[in-house]
C-alpha cells in the first residue's frame, strides 16, 4: 500500500534527525521517493524554523500498524513528549495519506507538507 508520510524536526541536529527517520522508514516498507530536506517556518510563528520533508512509501503494514510502528520509531528516534515542550520537536513524523486516504486532512492541508508533496511529484 502506498502511505505518504511528512517528517519534521526543529531541534538540535535538525538534518540529522530527518535523515536518520527516513531511513529507519526503510524496516517499514520501500521508501519510492523522497522530497529531500528542506526548510519550513513553526506554523504557531514563533518557534524554531523545522527541517521537512515527504516520503513515499510503499508498505504491506495496515494503516493501523503502519500508524503504530511509526510513533514507535519517532520515541527510538528521541521524541519524548514529557522531556521536551509542545513546541520543541526533534522528530515528528505523521501518516498523512494511506492508500487513497487522508488520513490527516489538517496536515494534508499544511503548506509544509504540500511543498514536499509537490516535490516527489503529487500535485
Amino acid at each position: 500500500m502506498r502511505a505518504i508520510i511528512s517528517l519534521g524536526s526543529n531541534f538540535g541536529e535538525r538534518e540529522k534527525y530527518i535523515t536518520d527517520a527516513t531511513q529507519a522508514m526503510c524496516e517499514l516498507g520501500e521508501v519510492k521517493r523522497d522530497s529531500g530536506l528542506y526548510e519550513s517556518p513553526a506554523i504557531d510563528g514563533v518557534s524554531f524554523p523545522y527541517i521537512n520533508s515527504v516520503i513515499e512509501l510503499d508498505t504491506s503494514l495496515s494503516n493501523e500498524e503502519l500508524e503504530r510502528k511509526i510513533k514507535e520509531l519517532e520515541t527510538r528516534l528521541g521524541r519524548d513528549r514529557a522531556k521536551f515542550p509542545h513546541n520543541i520537536v526533534p522528530i515528528d513524523i505523521d501518516l498523512v495519506i494511506f492508500g487513497d486516504s487522508i488520513i490527516r486532512p489538517v496536515d494534508y492541508s499544511r503548506e509544509y507538507f504540500r511543498r514536499g508533496y509537490s516535490i516527489i511529484g503529487q500535485f
